[in-house]
């Protein structure tokens, strides 16, 4: 059973990969076209776009809040589960279950957190001279004399790629860290 939900994981993780193809901007062949069209489906769009029209600088508030928001609800249900009366080395051995949890959301969600967060950094030139956001044609990167929806997403949109670069640092030095652990035997560190 472990099995074919670990391989249904890594299939979901392989389509979103694959539907990042679609976005970079090539006429691919009509096969290939086809199947990352289809692919597109577990593609996310971390905005609320659906449920209320919003404007362009309100979509990527709203991607921003989803992501904070799903890592919240993790923390909320584990804290739930857990409970509030646990001693604190129940806490400090359940924060491994905390950490997995929220290290395969992130896994699993990373390319949306990363395409939606990046989205603002993302222009696209025209022959006019102006250049518009990739994924929202409205607005214009760079330029106050269209509104200043892309200056106020490129703070926002820098210090939410920083998550991912923090995440990444830390797997590095567990990594790093690894194989002098093990020589000293070390256990502990394989649970954290």
């Amino acid at each position: 059973g472990l099995l074919i939900w670990l391989s249904i994981g890594q299939m979901f993780v392989l389509f979103q990969q694959l539907s990042v193809l679609l976005e970079i901007g090539v006429n691919w062949p009509r096969p290939l076209s086809d199947l990352l069209s289809i692919l597109t489906v577990v593609d996310f769009d971390l905005s609320s776009d659906c449920i209320v029209p919003l404007s362009p600088l309100g979509r990527f508030a709203s991607r921003v809040i989803v992501v904070f928001g799903i890592f919240t609800q993790l923390l909320v249900i584990h804290i739930t589960v857990v409970g509030i009366g646990s001693t604190w080395r129940v806490w400090r051995v359940r924060a491994t279950t905390l950490c997995d949890s929220m290290g395969t959301t992130f896994m699993h969600l990373l390319l949306a957190i990363v395409s939606g967060m990046a989205g603002p950094l993302q222009c696209m030139d025209h022959p006019n001279g102006l250049s518009t956001m990739r994924g929202e044609d409205a607005v214009v990167c760079w330029n106050d004399e269209f509104g200043s929806d892309h200056q106020a997403m490129v703070p926002f949109s820098i210090a939410a790629c920083l998550i991912p670069m923090a995440v990444l640092a830390v797997a590095t030095l567990a990594v790093l860290r690894l194989p002098g652990k093990l020589r000293s035997g070390d256990t502990e560190f394989l649970r954290k």
